[in-house]
């Protein structure tokens, strides 16, 4: 980009009266780009190896509100911000075990990446069903936002098994 990069594009909408939903789209899958790029603001991540089909779902999921980051950034991303000694398997698990089994497969499939939209595809739920949902779990696990639940439900060793769906 001729003027500036993305990121100081990012801050600059960030700061307009409505600012508009952005998803940065990159070449390079680094840590240090993705939290550069969520603190200036934008709603998504997604390297440019993403598929057109998922790349509409991004924008998709991004226009109604969700946040989503590249499934190749998100294993980085749990490692970096769930160091083993602050959140132990067992202190995870045990967090979930409050939740009821419809509520963990819902989260498992967030820990996955999928929006609310592919939520409510894969469990024949309505999307504002699964929303509830989401902010069920979001409520009875004290968390801020998708992206904690994807960790916690990773620190806990949650994982959804397609074929039982």
């Amino acid at each position: 980009m001729p003027v500036m990069d993305g990121l100081a594009v990012a801050r600059e909408m960030a700061l307009l009266p409505q600012p508009p939903r952005t998803i940065m789209l990159t070449s390079y899958a680094l840590d240090e780009y993705l939290f550069a790029a969520l603190k200036s603001g934008a709603d998504g991540f997604l390297v440019k190896d993403v598929s057109p089909y998922d790349l509409m779902n991004a924008v998709k999921a991004v226009s109604s509100g969700d946040a989503i980051i590249s499934p190749s950034m998100t294993r980085s991303l749990i490692q970096r911000l769930t160091p083993p000694e602050v959140s132990p398997v067992s202190s995870a698990q045990e967090r979930l075990r409050a939740l009821p089994e419809e509520q963990r497969t819902i989260l498992a499939l967030i820990a996955e990446g999928l929006s609310n939209a592919e939520i409510a595809t894969c469990r024949g739920l309505t999307e504002s069903q699964v929303k509830a949902q989401v902010s069920r779990i979001l409520r009875m696990l004290r968390l801020s936002n998708r992206v904690q639940a994807a960790i916690l439900a990773y620190s806990a060793g949650l994982s959804h098994d397609r074929s039982r769906t």
